[in-house]
């Protein structure tokens, strides 16, 4: 079922391991658009988490980069809590990137929710050699913690996500990361 697009702001926390707003944050678009064919199971975390989202594509040499969350549930997904990072394992690496994604912000079910990862905004970007993680603060306390949920995580190496393609799951919010030829922002990976 295709399900109308909508746009929303939101304002992400961010800086290295800093979990308040930053004075200077800006607003974020964030674009939960287009519904994920098919009806699917979505993979679960590595600790079995039954929230359903998934990382689904990641573009790391754009203008600015940005990664899809995908939804491929039929419930919404609340991202309240929500934090992505640029390091597998935040909570115990000194200085590890950390932003939080607006409390309140959520996923509709089938539906995709795109991040701008703006070094101006979020402090750091995404490079041609790295690796994005999600995660949920389980206590709280908006910092990257021992106890959090892993949801999501994908490391890549140069060349998997050249400029002008992706890093996205094919099939779209299931598989396994390949690279694309063109981006699908908010749209099924193809």
């Amino acid at each position: 079922m295709i399900r109308p697009c909508l746009l929303a702001t939101v304002v992400l926390a961010a800086c290295s391991n800093a979990r308040d707003a930053a004075p200077d944050a800006k607003p974020i678009a964030i674009d939960s658009a287009s519904a994920i064919d098919g009806g699917g199971d979505a993979p679960a975390g590595p600790d079995g988490a039954t929230s359903g989202i998934v990382l689904n594509e990641v573009v790391a040499a754009g203008a600015p980069d940005w990664f899809e969350i995908a939804n491929p549930t039929a419930a919404d997904a609340d991202l309240t809590g929500v934090y992505f990072s640029d390091d597998l394992t935040p909570a115990v690496t000194a200085g590890a990137n950390v932003a939080f994604i607006a409390d309140g912000s959520h996923v509709s079910g089938h539906q995709y929710f795109v991040v701008d990862v703006d070094s101006a905004v979020v402090g750091f970007a995404l490079a041609k050699d790295e690796a994005l993680s999600l995660w949920r603060d389980t206590d709280g306390d908006r910092k990257a913690s021992a106890g959090d949920t892993l949801i999501d995580s994908v490391d890549w190496v140069d060349g998997d996500a050249p400029a002008a393609s992706s890093f996205a799951r094919l099939p779209d919010g299931a598989g396994a990361f390949a690279t694309t030829a063109t981006p699908t922002r908010g749209a099924a990976n193809q």
